[in-house]
């Protein structure tokens, strides 16, 4: 099992650590209702040291991923990024990634268990290519900082000016005589910027952003009520909602296709699958009604028949429900669909509602 290298801050703070994909990880510090708050209503700091980070460089290298990713990053420009998607020949996911333009070399922030398979996967085309893959997850590592509040405490505690930033575009600055990158991450419903560090700073950097301040007071954020904001905002996880079995439409990865780039790897079957409306399952919202708790893969049921499984499950403070992620067929994916999820306890009402279920109004 191995630790972030914030793992003593941690546990002087009192944290409750857990496994987590080979990982020790705090997955709460104070209460879980306290920290989604402060992520909802002010700014929470995660530490997701966990996450892979490679980096690819070499004359040909923005050529060689275009060739093997879903979405279009040949325009890119540098401190501009994008969410891209690896798939293997069968149109199904290798990996989903941060993507990150430099001048001279792309970043891609990986799920905890993938950054070596992706870094082996995408050597698998190298030729006479001039390309170089690296794996920095032992040198680099990323901090979260989530809430309304996040822009304001990045400008204040490191002058660095980053409210106005498109999703997954990114900022540098120095600090402390090394480079700090921050990005604007999507996969939340309220603000939220990655911080990208060198792993000797990081100590120092959370003790900065921790301390908050003036009139900004920093919550440390656990993985259980990140959990419950990811969920809340629709935002699959690798090993949870989808896997190499899965492709990105079934996903709910379309957003990271391009069907205009012409060829990559599973390009034919993605653009099939689109073209002739072949996807055989999607995944969607279900709001849970009263009765026993489900579990990660439970069975959906439609009139007895099986037509889909659970993959994620929590309660959502904003709407004082159980929800969950799950796959259903395609044919029954209509919001106000309304299903049974198979306990070991007894069946549960549940209704399909379109994702995210956080629309942010």
């Amino acid at each position: 099992m191995q630790n972030t290298p914030l793992f003593h801050q941690h546990r002087s703070r009192g944290a409750t650590l857990a496994p987590y994909r080979g990982w020790n990880v705090p997955v709460r510090y104070s209460t879980v209702s306290g920290e989604y708050e402060a992520a909802r209503a002010a700014v929470a700091l995660m530490d997701r040291g966990y996450l892979g980070v490679l980096r690819v460089s070499g004359a040909d290298h923005l050529d060689l991923l275009h060739r093997l990713s879903t979405n279009e990053l040949r325009h890119l420009q540098p401190g501009q990024g994008q969410g891209n998607i690896f798939t293997n020949e069968k149109g199904r996911i290798v990996e989903r990634t941060v993507l990150l333009r430099f001048e001279n070399d792309v970043r891609l922030i990986t799920h905890p268990e993938n950054p070596q398979k992706l870094a082996d996967w995408i050597a698998r085309f190298i030729f006479l290519e001039d390309v170089q893959v690296e794996n920095l997850s032992g040198d680099s590592a990323v901090l979260t900082l989530v809430g309304p509040n996040a822009a304001p405490l990045l400008e204040r505690s490191l002058g660095l000016a980053v409210g106005d930033l498109p999703p997954w575009h990114f900022r540098r600055t120095t600090w402390h005589g090394q480079e700090l990158v921050v990005y604007r991450t999507a996969e939340l419903q309220p603000p939220a910027f990655d911080l990208l560090a060198p792993v000797a700073g990081l100590p120092e950097l959370w003790k900065t952003l921790i301390a908050g301040s003036a009139g900004l007071e920093v919550q440390p954020l656990g993985l259980e009520a990140y959990d419950i904001l990811r969920i809340e905002a629709g935002w699959p996880l690798y090993g949870q909602d989808f896997d190499e079995e899965m492709n990105p439409h079934e996903a709910g990865l379309a957003e990271f296709i391009n069907l205009d780039k012409g060829c990559y790897i599973g390009q034919e079957v993605i653009a099939r699958l689109d073209t002739y409306d072949k996807v055989q399952k999607r995944l969607v919202g279900f709001l849970l009604g009263d009765g026993p708790q489900p579990a990660h893969r439970d069975r959906v049921l439609k009139e007895g028949q099986e037509v889909g499984f659970l993959t994620s499950l929590c309660h959502s403070p904003c709407l004082q429900q159980n929800i969950a992620l799950g796959y259903l067929r395609a044919k029954l994916i209509a919001p106000g669909t309304t299903v049974q999820i198979a306990t070991k306890e007894g069946d549960v009402p549940a209704q399909v509602v379109e994702l995210p279920f956080d629309k942010g109004e």
